[in-house]
């Protein structure tokens, strides 16, 4: 066979059913390579595009436009679940020095958040705004914060004092 008879190109490739019914698509959409896996009815029921943007891509794998996003950028590398309305409900972030694990609530607002960092980690709690926040920090040691609604520190726990005390903080305004 000679090598002409080895390589087909085209801008797109169609796969049909023996009913003539389309069940995939390879090509391009504007920029971006896309291959697209059709259900007997029609729908694009599995999806995935490499994005012209630092994202990397999405696979999508629901007729109703559920993703799984798919990041690799310079440094850094992620995995990002989003709901059939857009918006996120967990994000995990992979870069040179930890890692950050993100939920989020029906809203697409973060609710949790988890670092895991080389120096030390960090819990934090948001509800409409910074509610908690444990850190551990190699040298320093852990400490505990809590917020009011308006993010003002009302009590603080740190765990690693001058001398190996152990301080508990109310602000005067409590």
């Amino acid at each position: 066979m000679s090598p002409n008879h080895r390589i087909a190109e085209a801008e797109a490739f169609v796969v049909r059913d023996s009913q003539g019914r389309k069940r995939s698509f390879f090509g391009m959409e504007g920029d971006e390579p896309v291959l697209k896996l059709y259900d007997p009815e029609g729908q694009a029921r599995i999806v995935l595009r490499l994005t012209t943007d630092v994202s990397g891509g999405t696979l999508s794998a629901d007729q109703e436009g559920a993703q799984v996003g798919l990041s690799l950028t310079a440094g850094s590398e992620g995995i990002a679940l989003f709901g059939r309305d857009g918006k996120p409900h967990l994000i995990i972030l992979g870069m040179p020095n930890g890692t950050s694990f993100h939920v989020y609530d029906s809203k697409g607002e973060c609710k949790i958040r988890l670092d895991a960092r080389e120096l030390g980690s960090s819990l934090s709690l948001h509800d409409g705004g910074l509610k908690g926040l444990f850190e551990y920090r190699r040298k320093e040691g852990g400490s505990l914060v809590l917020l009011d609604e308006t993010g003002k520190q009302v009590a603080s726990l740190d765990s690693k004092q001058p001398g190996g005390s152990h301080r508990v903080a109310f602000p005067a305004s409590v």
